[in-house]
């Protein structure tokens, strides 16, 4: 699931040798559409742990997520199983694109 504004899409993230994609699934995919980051763009990558509060119930904080934030300073939160795991393998594919 990604998180998009107010609301969390759900749907699968690809990753290739040069992006890494999120596709809505086909029921929103028109309404909020591909998402589409250069792995060079990626700054960091980063996992977030629970937050119990009222204010987590909206950005996701109640579930542990992949902050992904690009060097424009744009963030995007990402929920998925195996967190920990797929975000060392992200962390891995970006560390020969960095000088």
């Amino acid at each position: 699931m990604h998180h998009a504004g107010r609301t969390w899409v759900g749907g699968r993230i690809y990753v290739s040798d040069r992006r890494l994609y999120f596709c809505p699934g086909v029921l929103v995919r028109r309404r909020h559409g591909v998402l589409r980051l250069p792995l060079a763009a990626i700054a960091e990558v980063d996992t977030l742990g629970r937050r119990i509060s009222i204010g987590a119930l909206g950005d996701g904080g109640l579930k542990p997520r992949l902050q992904v934030i690009t060097a424009a300073g744009e963030r995007h939160a990402f929920t998925m199983r195996s967190l920990n795991r797929r975000a060392e393998q992200l962390r891995a594919l970006l560390l020969p694109q960095r000088p």
